[in-house]
């Protein structure tokens, strides 16, 4: 994992910390599996409980981009 993907997922988990019913991160993708490129994005699921997955669904939010977060331009 490169410098700047590392600082990338640091904030990615800060970002979540402190979200409701948020039970943890698990990385894909090519970060995940050691064969990432520099401009490489981060792919992640976001565990959360039955009960924030219900608010999601009926807001329509069980799959997002989140934006802004990369400590890189392009990720």
């Amino acid at each position: 994992m490169l410098p700047h993907h590392a600082e990338s997922l640091e904030r990615m988990r800060r970002y979540f910390e402190n979200e409701p019913g948020v039970l943890g991160l698990i990385l894909g993708g090519s970060v995940a599996r050691g064969n990432e490129r520099p401009d490489s994005d981060l792919d992640a699921l976001v565990v959360v409980t039955p009960e924030r997955h219900a608010v999601l669904d009926a807001e329509g939010r069980i799959s997002e981009c989140v934006w802004g977060q990369c400590a890189y331009e392009g990720g």
